[in-house]
């Protein structure tokens, strides 16, 4: 056994090509010396061979050799299983086993998903979704979790249910625009498997042939190649093998895998660090829109009771509100499916409209805006737009309920899933956010539709759920992109100019729609319905200031939706929850009439005056609670 062994030491550099006369260079006088140096033992124990057991008897010296040979290969074996066993026992680099899982898919995920569940509830009842991408192997390793979710490859809203998401990268593309926005998402490798590269095997790999002439030969003629292929043999190490055939086979670009992506979902993310195992509360995240808060008291007060009515003049969760040019509010009184007129005292003036589908009833209307002439409803259930005169008379209904179809030449215009918002555009134009088909649609006030906007999806003028639009004096308009988190900002002609994040909107409920307003110095208002505030931004996006809090007073707010800016400067705010309509005095004064057009640099102008940091230049501070009208 021991000739056997010492033959290998000896024989090794020189077949795997780490001798080379006449080459000075220091990893070759190594291979030079082992070479020799193995010549010499091999050379001593071939000398004790021939005294020892060459004496002895033919059958006797043939066992001696068999049992050599074979305590050789019960070495070998020992050190491959020890390997496999408990050193390589997760990794690919070790061709024993096939494909199997890699280290992440239990000592990183798993164990983070223990951790995560045992601070939030004490047990391992945490939500957890997963798809069919992992199915393998995570329909075993979540068999203790009882409120685990398999969404095969059906991502939807409801993801967001789920703390934590578990995708494989088949679904990626599919996932990621509903979970982008709210969760912190990191890949790793869960299943990967030994190099498949056998799989082009022939005589032409084995002996090198078939190459161009310019290029090295890389069959077994090749020293390097079998140095390779010794080290991945000996070694179970690739490093030698990617510098001869190209690639890279370390654990963290192994090309034979597949990834999944974990997603968690921000508001308990903080629960993973600083705190034991156990029920226990984390801090929550911080609240970027902390400062500046305003506090502000309505100056009027549309059913200022705060209850649910069906009578004239009283509402059941108002979702809307616009100014008509006419100086008179016009209420979207959502609950009891009409419209309802106020004049800026808040005394009712006329109302029309009923629960039905047929011309002029309403099924929730969410949206509405109001011209010289008419008043045009978003009727949000029964998926269309109606056109009233300003006296309530009915004029015309315009689209259908529907989603356009992937081959639809026409891109399914008309076709309505909830519109929830419209807003009058230049050239007799109306803008409407369809809000379930995640897109905006472009008609003529006559009905006539003209283009669409948009699409699902998480990119530049893509969409998720849009709900409030506003147009800004200089004509720009604003859109609450409200599942993706962030509002979008339109040139005139619908080109996209921008975006800013909103750090709201978390709860995906029918209520929690986000409406829009501008002022004339094109500060932009947004509500937080279940945030109960209002939260104003630059033209730009630099946060500002906000108000509100929760309560059934009238300083309080209840679930704020729609709003809307008079031309006196009014801020008119429809609140659900608490069945009113709340009117506030110009909160930083007027200095610029909403209907007048700014020039450009007038713009930019006003959105370097009002930073994150500096929010309101000193002429124009906000009136503080109780600003008279």
């Amino acid at each position: 056994m021991l000739l056997i062994v010492v033959g290998a030491l000896a024989l090794g550099p020189l077949l795997l090509g780490q001798v080379r006369l006449g080459e000075q260079e220091l990893a070759n006088l190594t291979g030079l010396g082992r070479f020799l140096g193995g010549l010499l033992l091999a050379g001593g124990v071939a000398f004790l061979w021939r005294r020892v057991v060459a004496p002895l008897e033919r059958p006797t010296r043939g066992v001696a050799v068999t049992l050599a040979i074979f305590g050789v290969l019960a070495l070998i074996t020992m050190r491959f299983s020890y390997m496999a066993s408990f050193v390589n026992y997760d990794y690919t680099n070790e061709y024993m086993v096939y494909a199997h899982g890699a280290p992440a898919t239990k000592s990183i995920i798993l164990e983070q998903l223990e951790e995560l569940s045992m601070r939030l509830h004490g047990d391992l009842s945490i939500k957890v979704a997963y798809d069919s991408d992992v199915s393998w192997p995570y329909t075993w390793y979540l068999r203790d979790y009882p409120n685990k979710v398999y969404f095969g490859d059906n991502a939807s809203q409801t993801l967001n249910d789920s703390p934590v998401v578990i995708v494989g990268r088949k679904n990626w593309e599919n996932v990621d625009p509903f979970l982008a926005n709210n969760y912190v998402k990191h890949d790793y490798t869960f299943l990967w498997w030994p190099m498949e590269e056998y799989r082009q095997f022939s005589w032409n790999a084995l002996f090198g042939y078939g190459q161009l002439e310019d290029q090295p030969r890389r069959g077994l003629g090749n020293p390097n190649v079998r140095q390779a292929l010794w080290d991945i043999f000996w070694h179970r190490d690739y490093a030698k093998y990617g510098e001869v055939f190209g690639g890279t086979y370390t654990a963290g670009q192994w090309p034979v895998r597949h990834d999944l992506r974990l997603y968690i979902r921000e508001d308990v993310l903080a629960d993973m660090w600083d705190h034991g195992v156990g029920a226990v509360s984390a801090a929550g995240l911080t609240d970027p829109y902390e400062a500046n808060a305003l506090a502000l008291a309505p100056v009027l007060a549309v059913n200022e009771v705060g209850l649910a009515g069906t009578t004239e003049g009283t509402l059941s969760s108002p979702r809307n509100v616009a100014a008509g040019p006419d100086g008179l509010i016009y209420v979207a009184d959502t609950g009891n499916h009409r419209i309802q007129v106020y004049d800026a005292d808040g005394q009712f003036v006329r109302g029309w409209g009923s629960f039905g589908a047929e011309a002029g009833q309403f099924n929730e209307p969410w949206g509405l805006a109001v011209d010289e002439t008419y008043v045009y409803v978003a009727d949000t259930w029964n998926a269309r737009i109606q056109k009233f005169t300003l006296a309530g008379e009915f004029v015309g209904a315009y689209g259908v309920s529907g989603s356009p179809a992937a081959d639809d030449p026409t891109g399914g215009l008309g076709l309505f899933f909830g519109p929830r918002d419209i807003v009058l555009i230049g050239d007799d134009q109306l803008l409407v956010t369809d809000t379930g088909n995640h897109r905006l649609q472009l008609l003529d006030r006559e009905g006539n539709f003209l283009s669409q906007v948009g699409g699902f999806g998480n990119q530049p003028g893509q969409f998720n759920e849009p709900v409030g639009l506003a147009v800004a004096p200089d004509g720009s308009i604003y859109v609450a992109d409200t599942w993706n988190g962030r509002i979008q900002r339109f040139a005139p002609d619908l080109t996209v100019l921008g975006e800013w994040a909103v750090d709201a909107w978390f709860g995906q409920s029918i209520n929690n729609k986000p409406y829009l307003a501008v002022d004339g110095d094109g500060r932009v208002y947004v509500t937080d319905p279940e945030g109960y505030r209002v939260i104003i931004f630059s033209a730009a996006g630099a946060y500002l200031n906000r108000f509100g809090q929760f309560g059934t007073d009238t300083a309080s707010l209840g679930l704020p939706n729609g709003l809307a800016i008079d031309n006196a400067g009014n801020l008119w705010l429809a609140d659900a929850g608490n069945h009113r309509v709340l009117k506030f005095a110009p909160i930083f004064g007027v200095s610029v009439a909403p209907e007048e057009v700014l020039p450009e640099q007038a713009v930019d102008d006003l959105v370097g005056s009002a930073t994150a940091d500096e929010p309101l230049p000193t002429d124009a501070a906000p009136t503080e609670a109780g600003p008279t009208d």
